[in-house]
């Protein structure tokens, strides 16, 4: 008698919840119908107009470079997308400057570059235009990212907001 009290007082603790849980969903709106998750898509891209020098931003990579760095900010945006899209100047301690025009995914931490600078001072379109995972050596982007463009996953607020954190660090 004890135990057949024993496992009746187990099965009512373990069934109890169950119990509820179907009680709690029918407080819920049973009407709504939930909408599938639509596939992303990349707006088109029109590369902007090749920086003319006045509005570079330098900002920090960190301590194993030498080499300067800096955000054209009159091509930086927050598309609607979520990329955020900018030219970048990579410049060494000799005066070489490495140019190109790039797009950050924030929410899945990958970058795409659209194009590459050339000596006539033009946009020449990259030939490999493919969305790829930010790896560790890539210094440049990787801060880019963490540091100034993106937070928690998301492009920062507005061009402002990028250019004052670029300022601050």
């Amino acid at each position: 008698m004890r135990r057949f009290s024993l496992l009746a007082a187990l099965a009512v603790a373990v069934l109890s919840p169950l119990a509820q849980a179907e009680y709690r969903n029918d407080m819920f709106n049973q009407n709504y119908v939930w909408e599938t998750e639509k596939p992303w898509e990349e707006k088109t891209v029109e590369l902007p107009a090749y920086p003319d020098g006045k509005h570079w931003q330098e900002f920090e990579v960190g301590p194993t470079t030498r080499n300067r760095h800096a955000v054209d900010t009159a091509t930086l945006r927050m598309d609607d997308d979520g990329v955020v899209r900018f030219a970048v100047r990579v410049q060494s301690p000799d005066g070489a400057e490495t140019l190109t025009y790039d797009g950050l995914r924030c929410e899945t931490r990958e970058h795409k570059r659209y194009a590459i600078g050339a000596d006539n001072k033009t946009w020449a379109p990259s030939r490999s235009s493919q969305w790829r995972r930010l790896e560790s050596g890539q210094a440049v982007l990787r801060a880019l990212e963490e540091f100034y463009l993106c937070v928690d996953r998301s492009p920062v607020a507005s061009v402002n907001e990028a250019i004052r954190r670029m300022k601050q660090r």
